[in-house]
């Protein structure tokens, strides 16, 4: 509803006044209902009529002409001052006067915002000529003459006790509500005036909220080939999507969408796809999707989410070697206190996977996490519990995770920290075809306490730092019906003294006890002592050489092998050098070597001796620009005790750039490769001698993670074409919806590849994709085209 305040002067007579006064009073009149305007006439409605274009008829007016008027006759222009759905909005176009923006009196309702429905005002109109058309009115209906704004709804003008429906046909005001009659008083039940209440809801101020409402309908066609077969399917899709609120979009913000998928799929299969025989399969089938969200309070400090998602994968165009229908649930309360200080949110979410060959698999998960900050204090309390099931094979799992920190901050040099954590997993999984129990219960406290003396200056750190804390660890693991359980509790402090910023001591003290289900409690201590020394950076030219050396003793003593002494030394050089390619380019090359060796009076001594090579090209093309490569080897070799040959080589690409105005890729992609080798001796006999020959094992290993994207918004200078290129790998093959993630796939890849082409006609989508998977290395490929058509405007 909106709301215009006005002043109460005497107006002057009607022959004072121009044609525009009398039309405009007319007008104000044909808004509330059937008297004429009162004897004094609010002078906002005068200072309007100087500027509103005249239509309407004439009413008499008083004599008296009104500073106000005055001012608005010498072509000062108007003030208007309205309020709709609780927002103030202002039209003051002259701000010269020192509060003169605020006008004071009566409030005067002007007209109604659209699902608004307020009682009319005193006064009225016999109404319009025949064949004339209510005037339209951005959001203020009843005043004549104004132009339709961008962005503003224009409604008709209701005339004096309209509620709804065309301009000929006159209705009771709402019951309900006391409506003034033609004198300004109220009059009787059921009727203008009456000033008693009724029954009816009509005129309540409720109405239906605006509707976002839009949909799709297309059909699509795949092509698959695979290992052993091949598939394909024709399916047609229909969705219906809309979007509103209730009352107020502050108070519930709903959206929901609706539609089905039906198609024909067939599948043929080969004697080599391990059926021993080939053969074709089709299927007919039609499955309901769709889902809804619903937020509470949107924008309070206590926003409510529930949501609810049904999906296909057929409709998604993903390539899957099953068809399979994915039903997410999703509940989520936050909670966060006016000054910021509490932060907590608590949610559910639930996802079941259903095919028609695996049956369902279903995971459930509930979260909560709290945090308070408060003086010298900060609480942190992080909570998950999830549990996964599978009826195909009959895996599940239980997972409980705990973690919670607290920091206490006594002065400037003394702090305090605890930290609590807890896992407990049960695990039922298939390993070499046999269902495998797996069960462990982890719980860790830590307290620990830092001080560092005050400094004489205030500008410097005093050298000296202490730590102390104490750590309590149970655990109780079971493989298969074996258990066992250990507990430890340990208290530990260390000192750290800088000498200089080049040298660096430190002691350690530890003492831990140990207590395991199949043995007697232990005690363990160890002493320790260190030193380092940071040469400072030399310069060559363009290259730049840093060095260390530091040195170990350890005294170990308890346990079942007895007192043990450890010591070790080591030290390492390195170079690298900067080569400006560019203003935004560059690239850093490195080497660097390390030597250290250990002597280990039960174990014996060792020497390692370890080579590195690096290389990072770095580019920076602006905010929205930036990346880097990164390539490092790394050859380690051991020799005496615990020898072997360690070699390892990572990749890094991370980056997000525009290559140009209408092209962007982005890369967080990591390659790592290993490999082993230790060495073992083997006493054997033969031929009644004996002999120990040493045998080398070898361990390789290839880890790649994570995605390159490419993406072009005019793909071979066609407009609107769009092209995505992605690549995506996981060689870990981790069981993710197993171990309770409820956004994870139902199917895992170790390597995906996808090229996909987007074109708009219209209202017309056009989309074409070719994939590439790789997964328990057997190769997969799919072609995929949709065509779908919009309507509506969401």
């Amino acid at each position: 509803m909106v709301r215009a305040e006005t002043f109460s002067e005497a107006v002057p007579a009607a022959s004072a006044f121009p044609s525009p006064v009398l039309r405009l009073s007319s007008a104000l009149a044909a808004i509330g209902g059937s008297a004429p305007l009162p004897a004094e006439a609010p002078p906002l409605a005068l200072q309007l009529s100087a500027t509103l274009s005249p239509t309407g008829a004439a009413a008499a007016l008083p004599v008296a002409e009104p500073a106000p008027l005055a001012a608005a006759r010498a072509g000062e222009s108007p003030r208007l001052y309205a309020a709709a759905d609780s927002a103030a909005i202002s039209a003051d176009v002259d701000d010269d006067e020192e509060g003169g923006d605020a006008p004071t009196g009566p409030p005067v309702v002007l007209g109604e915002m659209p699902g608004r429905r307020p009682p009319p005002l005193p006064g009225g109109l016999a109404g319009l000529p025949p064949g004339e058309e209510a005037p339209l009115v951005p959001g203020v209906p009843g005043l004549p003459g104004m132009p339709c704004m961008p962005g503003l709804p224009c409604v008709p003008m209701r005339p004096p006790g309209s509620v709804a429906g065309p301009y000929e046909q006159r209705t009771e005001p709402p019951a309900g509500l006391p409506f003034p009659d033609a004198a300004g008083s109220t009059g009787g039940p059921g009727r203008p005036g009456d000033g008693k209440p009724d029954a009816g809801i009509a005129g309540s101020g409720w109405g239906l909220a605006p509707i976002r409402w839009g949909g799709s309908v297309g059909v699509q066609m795949r092509r698959q080939q695979m290992d052993g077969g091949s598939s394909s399917s024709t399916v047609g899709l229909f969705n219906l999507r809309a979007s509103s609120y209730i009352y107020e979009p502050w108070l519930a913000q709903v959206s929901g969408n609706l539609g089905i998928t039906s198609g024909r799929s067939s599948s043929t299969s080969s004697a080599a796809s391990g059926t021993g025989s080939s053969g074709n399969q089709s299927d007919t089938q039609s499955t309901v999707i769709g889902g809804g969200m619903l937020h509470l309070f949107p924008m309070s400090r206590f926003p409510f989410m529930a949501t609810f998602d049904r999906s296909d994968s057929r409709a998604n165009g993903t390539f899957v070697s099953t068809d399979y229908t994915n039903t997410r649930i999703g509940l989520r309360q936050s909670y966060r206190t006016e000054s910021g200080a509490q932060n907590a949110s608590l949610g559910f979410d639930r996802s079941v996977v259903e095919t028609s060959q695996s049956g369902l698999d279903t995971v459930n998960a509930v979260y909560g996490n709290y945090s308070h900050a408060f003086d010298n204090q900060t609480t942190q309390m992080n909570g998950r519990i999830s549990q996964s099931r599978r009826d195909l094979n009959g895996e599940s799992s239980r997972l409980i995770n705990y973690y919670a920190r607290h920091t206490y901050r006594f002065e400037d040099n003394l702090n305090a920290e605890t930290s609590t954590m807890l896992n407990d997993n049960t695990l039922n999984y298939r390993s070499n075809g046999v269902l495998a129990n797996s069960h462990g219960r982890y719980l860790q406290l830590n307290s620990s306490v830092s001080w560092r003396p005050e400094s004489e200056y205030e500008d410097e750190v005093h050298p000296l730092s202490v730590i102390a804390g104490i750590n309590l660890f149970t655990s109780a693991s079971s493989f298969n019906n074996e258990s066992s359980e250990s507990k430890s509790l340990s208290g530990n402090v260390s000192a750290t003294y800088a000498y200089s910023p080049n040298l660096t001591f430190m002691g350690t003290g530890l003492a831990t006890r140990i207590t395991n289900s199949n043995g007697d409690p232990q005690l363990l201590t160890n002493v320790g002592g260190a030193a380092t020394y940071i040469g400072d950076p030399l310069t060559f030219g363009k290259f730049s050489y840093n060095w260390n050396v530091g040195g170990s003793a350890n005294r170990q003593g308890g346990g079942t092998s007895g007192a043990n002494r450890l010591l070790a030394m080591q030290g390492s050089h390195s170079l690298g050098r900067d080569f400006p390619l560019t203003t935004a380019q560059s690239i850093q090359l490195s080497l660097s070597q390390s030597v250290s060796h250990s002597s280990d009076q039960l174990i014996g001594n060792s020497t390692t001796l370890n080579h590195t090579a690096g290389s990072t090209w770095r580019i920076q093309g602006g905010d929205q620009s930036f990346g880097s490569v990164g390539l490092s080897f790394s050859d380690m070799v051991t020799t005496g005790a615990n020898e072997g040959h360690y070699r390892y080589l990572y990749l890094q690409v991370n980056g997000n750039g525009q290559l140009s105005p209408r092209s962007s890729l982005s890369a967080n992609l990591t390659v790592q490769w290993s490999m082993q080798e230790t060495q073992r001796q083997v006493t054997t006999s033969s031929a009644g001698f004996g002999s120990s020959p040493i045998f080398t094992d070898q361990n390789k290993r290839t880890n790649v993670f994570g995605s390159l994207n490419y993406a072009h918004t005019r793909a071979f200078g066609v407009s609107g074409l769009r092209y995505n290129l992605s690549f995506n790998a996981n060689t870990q093959m981790v069981d993710s919806r197993l171990l309770g993630d409820v956004a994870a796939q139902p199917e895992r890849f170790t390597y995906w590849l996808e090229n996909r082409f987007d074109y708009r006609i219209g209202m017309l989508d056009l989309s074409a994709t070719g994939t590439i998977i790789e997964t328990g290395g057997k190769k997969n490929a799919q072609v995929f085209f949709r065509a779908t058509r919009q309507f509506g405007k969401f």
